[in-house]
């Protein structure tokens, strides 16, 4: 693309030091950030900053998930879950991951920027509930798409869930306390959502594998509320 690249380093200091680094290196007003297991659709870029363009209310735009071909199992369910969810305009601040997303420097530096201690997850949550603490809002871009790999193996996806929880746990103590309670209530109906997303799977995939998105429902979601529950 010709364009001038720079590559960092943060010395092992982990995630939120990392972001923190970019920020103040950044010299446009976008910063994307993909994560090791994704890559941009070409049009991405042009997509995500035409629309900040048209909002500028919006301190963040991302993209919607697309999933690379893969023949395990845990992933295509993950794959399957993801394409078949309805997409809201605007972003849940406790549903937000800062990968395939298009960020004003303007509202991070706004923020205070991205925390350094936090090392390994939960550094894009803890950005996201100063942003809107400042009155920005967190949007999704249809036309904006990035491609993820989902984890291929169920110890994977448990690993994976135990991070969220994890930085679930210590952003309710910095911001809003996440109630067991409702939690547990809305994983309960997550659940028993998934079979609408059986049902529209099938009609898409004709893959038998789709009856199994309950189970990975309750796999993911009951794993995630132990951890969480335990913290």
């Amino acid at each position: 693309m010709h364009i001038k690249t720079k590559v960092l380093s943060d010395g092992g200091l982990g995630l939120g030091y990392a972001r923190k680094l970019v920020v103040e290196n950044a010299r446009a007003d976008y910063i994307a950030f993909i994560d090791a297991d994704q890559y941009f659709h070409p049009s991405f870029l042009k997509e995500a900053v035409r629309y900040s363009l048209n909002d500028l209310k919006a301190c963040v735009v991302r993209g919607v998930v697309g999933f690379t071909p893969t023949k395990s199992t845990p992933a295509k369910l993950s794959a399957y879950e993801a394409c078949t969810y309805d997409i809201p305009e605007q972003i849940d601040v406790w549903a937000f991951g800062i990968g395939g997303s298009l960020l004003r420097k303007s509202a991070i530096l706004e923020a205070g920027n991205f925390d350094p201690r936090i090392k390994f997850v939960g550094e894009d949550t803890d950005i996201a509930f100063r942003m809107v603490k400042q009155g920005w809002i967190l949007k999704n871009c249809r036309q904006a798409i990035f491609y993820n790999q989902p984890r291929a193996t169920w110890k994977a996806l448990y690993k994976q869930m135990s991070g969220f929880a994890d930085a679930a746990s210590t952003m309710g103590k910095r911001y809003v306390p996440l109630s067991k309670k409702r939690l547990l209530a809305d994983i309960s109906l997550d659940c028993c959502l998934s079979v609408r997303c059986v049902i529209r799977t099938f009609r898409l995939t004709h893959d038998l594998r789709c009856v199994l998105l309950p189970i990975k429902h309750v796999f993911t979601g009951f794993s995630y509320f132990v951890v969480f529950a335990l913290r």
